[in-house]
Order: C-alpha cells, then sequence, then structure tokens
C-alpha cells in the first residue's frame, strides 16, 4: 500500500526552560500570521481505479456502477467498451488514465452482468458473476455519509484461512480502499464496507458508522459476487483458481425450465392416480338413516319409548308423596318430544301411543330415564335435520363424479356462451334465469356469441405480407400523376379533393407551375392525394398488396396519408386536415425565414457543435427567434437539419471547419419539425378533434417513437406534436423490420411520387430493400411480372 512520509517545518528560537526534576521541556514559540503554514503531507500511495463498462449491460447494472463510482473517489472513468476488442485493450486504457487497478462490467444477454478486478498491467486478474443487485435508488436506506470520505474495510474470518481468498482480499482491498490524502477525498472515516463469504460467495454491505459504540445503518448499494476465476495475468493468462461450484446462468435456467416440466408432469401423474382411485360403487346406508327416513314416524316412537323403558333398571326408592305428580310430568314431556316429530307439510297427525307405560317409580331412578329419554329423542331430531343431507352426499358421490359432472360442464359452457349477450329471451327453468342482471334495463344484446371456443391465430408466411410507405412534402415534381390519369378510380379521388380545396388539383400535379408546387399549403394536398391514388395503380397490378398489408408509415406528411389509408380518417375529413395543416404552417413559416438542408457527415463530423455555433452566429448577427437542429433522422450518417435561412448559410459556408461531406437545401419554405411551427399547433388540433376518428385497421407507426398508434385518443395526443417535434424515420424503420434471424420479410410499397423512402430503406436494411417496390416506376408493372415469375 506504501508509507507515507511527513515534513515538518523546523522549530525555530526554541527556548529551554530548567525544571527541578531536571528535565528540558522544548516550547515553540507561537506562530505569526505572516510565517507560512506547514506543508500538506504528500499523497505517496497513487493508488487509482478505472471503472468501465462493455456494450450490452442494462439499466440496473450501469446504476450499479454510478453507485459504485459514487462511493469511490479515487476511481477514473472511461467511455463504454465495444464489444469486438479483447479484454487485454483495458490495460492500455489504464496506461493512458495513470491507473493501476481495474474495474470493468462485462454484460450478457442482457440480463448477466460479470465483474473483472485486475491489477494493471501484471495481474492478477477475477472474474466474478454479480447477482441480487439493488442500488441506492431501490432500497432508499436510512444511512448517508460524507461524499469522499474513507471507508473501513471489514472481511469475514475466511478471508485469513483459504489461500484464493486470501489472495481476493488483498484484491479488493487494493481497489475498495480510498488512498489517505487522496486529492478527492475527505480526511474522515465514516462508514464501512463489509465482505461476507458465505453460500461460496462473496456478500458486499455498505454501511454508515452512527456512533463509536458500533451503531451501524446501511447505505447501498447491495449486490453479491460468486467467483468464477482467478487469472495469473491481467484479464488473461493461466486459472490460478476455478470456482467448482460455479454454475452458468444460462445453465440455472436451463434447470429451471426443467423444474416446471417436471412439475407439469407430477401435476398430471397425480390427476390420473386420483381418476384411478376413485370409489366405483356407493357408500351403503347405515341403521340411523334408515330409521330417520322411514314414514311410519308413530311406530318409532312406540319403539323408542317402549325400548327405553324396558332397558332401564326398576330400583324404586318408597317415595308415595311424589310418584303421581312425577308420572304425569313424564307423561306431558313425552307428549312434546312427539309432537316435534310431526312432518310439517304433509298435513298428517301422529296418533297418541297405544301402550304406554309411566314408570311408577319414583326417586332419582325416574330422574335418570328421563334424561335418558330426552337426549336419545333430541339425537333423533338433529339426525334428522343433519343425517337427510349427509347420506345424499353419500349416495350421490359417484353420481356426481359421473353425469352431475357432465350437466355441470354444459352450464358452465351455457353461461360464457350466453355471458356477454345478456339475459336468455325464452328461460327454460329457473336454473337458466339470473337473479339479477349485470346488464342496465334497456340495454341492446349483441347476437349470441360462443365465448367457449378458442380463438385460433392464424400464422401468415411473412413472404405474403405487405407493408405500404408514403412520402412526405419535398418529394414533389410536375407530372408526378400522369401515370394515373388512364385509372378511373384515381381520377375520382382527384376530383373530390378538387371539391374539398376548391382548386384543380390534378391539373397543379401535371402542369405545376413549379414554383407554386414547392409552396407548402399546395404540395401537402397534392403530395398526399397523389399517393392514395397510386393505390389504385397498386390495386389493379398487385391485388394482394393492399388486402394483405399488415403495417404502414408515413414520413411526416405522410402519416396522415397511412391514418387515411388504415381506416382511421375518412379520405374528404383527411384531404381538409391537411390543407389546415399546410396553410397553418405556411403562415408560421412566413413569420420567419427559414428553410432545410439535407447533410451528409463522417464518423469524425462535428454535427452538433456546428448547428450550435449557427446558432450562436444567427444571435450575433441579429436574427429574431434563431433555430438550428436536427429535424429528420433519414439514415446513418446523414440528417436533415432545419432552422433559419443564416443559420443554413452559416452550415453551407462552414461545411469543411466542421467535417460535414455536402449539405443541401430541400425545396420547402419552413423550418418543419422545430420550435418554430409552434404557432401551426393549435390551428390542426382544433380541426383533429371535429374530424370523426377511428381505430386504425392494421397497424400505423408514429413518426416521433415509432411504435403504433394503440387507441383514438392516442392519435389525438401524439399527431399533433408531430409538427414541432423531429422525425425519427431510422428508428422507426428498425421498429417496423426488426425480425429474428432467418425470418423472411415482408414485401414493401412506396407509393407515388418520387423513390426517397425506399433510397433510405436500402441505407438502413438491405435485406428489407431488396422486396421492395416503388409504385411511381415506369417499370413496375414489368417487375411485377419479373417478380411473379421468380416466385
Amino acid at each position: 500500500m506504501g508509507k507515507f512520509r511527513t515534513k515538518f517545518k523546523k522549530a525555530k528560537g526554541l527556548e529551554i526552560v530548567p525544571q527541578e526534576n531536571n528535565e528540558e521541556v522544548i516550547l515553540s514559540e507561537n506562530r505569526k500570521s505572516d510565517d507560512k503554514p506547514l506543508k500538506k503531507e504528500k499523497w505517496i500511495n497513487r493508488q487509482r481505479v478505472l471503472v468501465l463498462c462493455g456494450r450490452g449491460i442494462n439499466f440496473r447494472d450501469r446504476h450499479l456502477m454510478k453507485d459504485i463510482k459514487t462511493v469511490m473517489p479515487h476511481h477514473k472513468a472511461e467511455t463504454k467498451l465495444e464489444r469486438w476488442k479483447t479484454l487485454s485493450v483495458i490495460n492500455e486504457l489504464g496506461e493512458m488514465k495513470n491507473c493501476n487497478k481495474a474495474m470493468y462490467f462485462e454484460g450478457r444477454h442482457k440480463q448477466d452482468l460479470y465483474m473483472w478486478l485486475s491489477n494493471l498491467p501484471n495481474g492478477p486478474s477475477a472474474k466474478f458473476y454479480v447477482e441480487n443487485i439493488s442500488t441506492m435508488s431501490e432500497l432508499k436506506l436510512t444511512g448517508n455519509c460524507l461524499r469522499g470520505a474513507r471507508p473501513l474495510l471489514s472481511f469475514d474470518e475466511k478471508f485469513s484461512k483459504l489461500p484464493h481468498l486470501m489472495l481476493l482480499r488483498e484484491l479488493l482491498t487494493q481497489v475498495f480502499g480510498v488512498p489517505n490524502h487522496h486529492p478527492k477525498s475527505q480526511p474522515f472515516v465514516d462508514r464501512v464496507y463489509t465482505f461476507t463469504f458465505l453460500d461460496n460467495r462473496i456478500w458486499f454491505r455498505n454501511y454508515q458508522i452512527l456512533a463509536e459504540d458500533g451503531a451501524l445503518a446501511e447505505i447501498g448499494p447491495r449486490f453479491v459476487m460468486n467467483p468464477v476465476k482467478i487469472f495469473a495475468d491481467s484479464f488473461t493468462g493461466d486459472p490460478l483458481w476455478e470456482n467448482p461450484n460455479y454454475v452458468t446462468p444460462a445453465k440455472h435456467r436451463r434447470m429451471l425450465r426443467m423444474a416446471a416440466k417436471d412439475k407439469y408432469v407430477n401435476r398430471t401423474d397425480a390427476k390420473v392416480r386420483y381418476e384411478t382411485t376413485q370409489p366405483t360403487e356407493a357408500f351403503n346406508l347405515d341403521k340411523i338413516g334408515q330409521q330417520v327416513f322411514t314414514d311410519n314416524e308413530e311406530k318409532m316412537a312406540e319403539k323408542l319409548v317402549a325400548q327405553e323403558s324396558s332397558d332401564v333398571d326398576m330400583d324404586v326408592e318408597d317415595d308415595e308423596d311424589n310418584e303421581e305428580k312425577r308420572a304425569q310430568n313424564d307423561i306431558e314431556r313425552v307428549k312434546k318430544l312427539i309432537e316435534k316429530l310431526k312432518p310439517g307439510k304433509d298435513g298428517k297427525k301422529l296418533v297418541k301411543p297405544k301402550k304406554f307405560a309411566p314408570t311408577t317409580a319414583g326417586g332419582k331412578i325416574v330422574k335418570k330415564a328421563t334424561n335418558k329419554k330426552s337426549k336419545m329423542i333430541q339425537n333423533i331430531i338433529k339426525t334428522k335435520k343433519l343425517g337427510k343431507k349427509m347420506i345424499a352426499q353419500r349416495v350421490g358421490f359417484r353420481n356426481f363424479s359421473l353425469s352431475s359432472r357432465f350437466l355441470c360442464n354444459n352450464k358452465i359452457k351455457d353461461l360464457l356462451e350466453n355471458a356477454a349477450t345478456g339475459k336468455a329471451e325464452n328461460p327454460q327453468s329457473e336454473d337458466e334465469v339470473w337473479s339479477t342482471s349485470p346488464y342496465p334495463e334497456g340495454a341492446v344484446f349483441s347476437e349470441k356469441r360462443d365465448q367457449s371456443k378458442k380463438v385460433e391465430r392464424v400464422l401468415q408466411d411473412p413472404k405474403e405480407t405487405s407493408i405500404i410507405l408514403f412520402p412526405g412534402q419535398g418529394s414533389q415534381y410536375v407530372g408526378m400523376a400522369a401515370s394515373l390519369v388512364k385509372i378511373p378510380e384515381a381520377r375520382d379521388m382527384f376530383e373530390i379533393a378538387s371539391d374539398v380545396l376548391k382548386y384543380d388539383l390534378l391539373k397543379l400535379c401535371n402542369e405545376g407551375p413549379k414554383k407554386k408546387l414547392d409552396r407548402t399549403i399546395y404540395a401537402q394536398p397534392a403530395i398526399a392525394v397523389t399517393s392514395l391514388a397510386s393505390l389504385q395503380k397498386l390495386k389493379e397490378e398487385c391485388p394482394d398488396a393492399i388486402n394483405r398489408s399488415v403495417a404502414t408509415a408515413g414520413f411526416s406528411l405522410g402519416e396522415i396519408t397511412a391514418l387515411i389509408f388504415a381506416g382511421s380518417i375518412p379520405f374528404d375529413q383527411g384531404i381538409k386536415l391537411i390543407q389546415v395543416r399546410a396553410q397553418a404552417m405556411q403562415v408560421a413559416s412566413e413569420q420567419y425565414p427559414s428553410g432545410m438542408a439535407t447533410v451528409i457527415y463522417g464518423p469524425d463530423s462535428e454535427l452538433g457543435k456546428a448547428c450550435e455555433k449557427a446558432k450562436e452566429w444567427c444571435l450575433e448577427s441579429g436574427v429574431e427567434n434563431p433555430e438550428c437542429c436536427i429535424a429528420n433522422f433519414l439514415f446513418p450518417h446523414c440528417k436533415v437539419v432545419a432552422g433559419s435561412l443564416e443559420a443554413l448559410n452559416f452550415l453551407e459556408k462552414n461545411a469543411k471547419e466542421y467535417k460535414l461531406r455536402r449539405v443541401k437545401r430541400l425545396p420547402v419554405s419552413g423550418a418543419f419539425h422545430t420550435k418554430l411551427m409552434e404557432s401551426a399547433v393549435e390551428p390542426f388540433t382544433e380541426a383533429l378533434k371535429k374530424i370523426r376518428i377511428e381505430e386504425p385497421m392494421i397497424a400505423v407507426h408514429s413518426n416521433i417513437h415509432g411504435k403504433i398508434y394503440r387507441s383514438v385518443s392516442h392519435i389525438l395526443k401524439e399527431l399533433p406534436k408531430q409538427i414541432v417535434k423531429p422525425v425519427r424515420w431510422e428508428q422507426l424503420l428498425h421498429i417496423v423490420y426488426e425480425r429474428k434471424q432467418g425470418v423472411q420479410f415482408p414485401k414493401t410499397y412506396e407509393c407515388a411520387p418520387g423513390n426517397t423512402l425506399t433510397t433510405i430503406l436500402k441505407q438502413v436494411n438491405a435485406k428489407a430493400w431488396s422486396t421492395a417496390l416503388n409504385v411511381d416506376r415506369k417499370d413496375f408493372k414489368d417487375e411485377r411480372k419479373v417478380e411473379a415469375a421468380q416466385s
């Protein structure tokens, strides 16, 4: 760990004062205010730990690394390490950062975390599998400590006995121990790290020292390190020790799956054993049940009284005075008990017993006989109430397992079928009538549906499905609807749109002029109608392409076109909505001179810095409300920048300075998808609320985040944001065409005008582009013939 050396200032002007015991005491004079202070102690133990991670760790692992950096003031950070690089590169990084220790977090499968601790550059190094991670933000413990304070390190006694733990103890001490007098540390010790070896794992905890008596409060984080291997060199070399009890996470998950499989097999076996061990015959009636359910209750009462009278031993005690009174009480008591045995509904009355001989004996014996009679008859009454239910259960046990179960299944099936349709119109029995209806009075019920049947989803071949893409503003050109004039349905669509827009849209698309067509108020409706009309051409050449479409998306303006195609917005109302959007964006673009430009750059370019400098230059030039930011994410190393005209001019002039390969202006009249379009959001939102919107029949992906619109409220909430937020088209394509390895891609059709989207798709996903076709091309019909011949 090193030694600490201290340089003290030499005392000057010392005075020796003699004492009685001949001892000499050296007293230093008081330091004056103009004297130099004592020098600080030098930092001799220069331990620095390089903390970094590789690509592929999840958010929890990243937060754990952040917590460890927080409690280690002697660390140095580094960016993520690429996966294709070997771990030996960390030795070079440590040398560049002047670090002699390294802590590397390696993530696998986005769920497994490994921690490497190494002594740079010669080793040794240790690899751990990290389990049971709990970060500071998750735990919310009461402990706290000073940032940068030094900790105490407490190790289990086993770290002094086992050889490999002794090596790990020294490595952990040098990594987690904060050197004394470190420039970023504080001269306090207010916390303690504990390393406990339990269950072949090292358990890490971080506690605050509350008092000198040893009271602690946990701070966090907490995690468990499962040692895997110890290597002789740094991240490489021969293994010095290997954990024989270590089980890989993949093997552990496989064992869990096998255990779940055995659980199902055991449950199935238990079910078979239960069915095979069921009784085949019903239980026989017992004597009590036969006596209770006999119809002749009069004879039963006589038999019981006679049996009780004969069973009592008549040991008479002389008591002549009370003999007649007690006999009369016995007669009345027995009469009341017999009355209780009368049936309640059939109206029959029991006749008095023909032979009834009350006990003529008096005294205690008579009292005992009376109590015995009362108890026996009460038992008969209880048996009558409960015995019938018990016997019925015994008799019907087997019947329920065979016939009643079948009847119950039928009733459950009927309930499932009628659950969504309400009460039956003509109930056949009381069992089929609900006691209270769960539906309000006057509710209209749909036709009867069979919900007990399992709905099976039909799997489709990805080759037989299709995806429709719609372009946005900037793809217009004069004559873009010339090939659609021959299709009657396409001409009808242009006529309907012309009636809504109050000008001849077809003439503007085919004859121009170009300057008028490039204006936002004319370009957006023209592109939308042309794209929808080109679907009629696609329908003629390939009818299955529309019927088998599973998803659709549109670039900027094309998102509304996609919603019209998906049946969410009616055609005429959608054209009116696009007109309102175009007018609002045209007014917003005229407030501030602005535009858009496509920027192609390389990995060494500084596009973000160039946008900031352009915005600063506009501020210095006195431009009102300056803006310069990325508006469209097209494909790797290609973005569309939107902002003030002065900012775009700055980018064109200083492209070489910021290593921008190409800056090309787009034929648009405003900085769309920026904050300069905020004034267009409110009128578009009001127009959107007046339209009758329905849920899309197929998946429609949003430009903001690439996700699918879930409901009508989701459309009303997210669609207006698209005007002021950037179009993340590259991310959208990744979501749409995400497939497992070996799965085929669907066919992609780009509607007219232009072929911009298929060109972008080629740069993002070449495999998906190989099956893409452009409807606007003149040889689209020939391509369809070639494709059909190949298939």
